[in-house]
């Protein structure tokens, strides 16, 4: 089995549509939540300490403080987003990925083998796809042996039926082989099918 070559992180941003969908969405939960969270304890907190009454809790909100909330709740959400630009790199890397071996593999490439970086996800999917791989090019290659094998038959028979005193035992001997190989053939391809 060939090993697989590993590869370094080039480019943040394999899929820029998902990719950037991912940590929009992943950016706006975080800064919904975290401002609901952010006005109801400062609801909270002028309700419990200020003046009785909902009137009073906008008379007495300090904006240096709204600010200083809405300004980390803007770079909280930045890094947010960075990471899980990050973290969404580590699933759309190993997809193109093995979307590009995938049209290797089905244009003939049978020596194509997908390898992710070492902390990427779908590591068991990379080696899956290697285990067919190997198998399709085994596979391919021992019809290709098969099929070289029948037309050595086929050349050794017509050259016999050339020859003016051909022998007819050995056309019939060659003949046979070549019956059970193609007999061979149609089984594996049976097995193979299921029917």
């Amino acid at each position: 089995m060939t090993k697989p070559k590993m590869r370094k992180r080039r480019n943040y941003f394999i899929n820029k549509q998902v990719q950037g969908i991912y940590a929009l969405f992943i950016i706006m939960s975080v800064s919904i939540i975290s401002l609901l969270v952010s006005m109801e304890i400062l609801r909270s907190f002028y309700k419990t300490f200020g003046d009785v009454g909902e009137q009073s809790f906008f008379n007495h909100i300090d904006m240096v403080f709204v600010i200083k909330v809405l300004l980390l709740l803007i770079l909280g959400s930045l890094l947010i987003g960075g990471l899980s630009l990050f973290a969404s790199h580590r699933i759309a890397g190993p997809i193109f990925r093995l979307n590009s071996s995938l049209k290797k593999l089905t244009k003939g490439e049978l020596k194509e083998r997908v390898s992710f970086r070492k902390n990427d996800y779908f590591q068991e999917v990379a080696a899956n796809f290697n285990s067919l791989a190997e198998a399709l090019e085994t596979k391919v290659v021992n019809e290709q042996e098969k099929i070289a094998e029948m037309e050595h038959k086929v050349d050794d028979i017509v050259k016999q039926l050339e020859l003016v005193d051909f022998d007819r035992e050995t056309t019939l001997v060659s003949l046979e082989e070549l019956k059970r190989l193609i007999e061979e053939c149609q089984r594996d391809i049976r097995e193979e099918r299921g029917f």
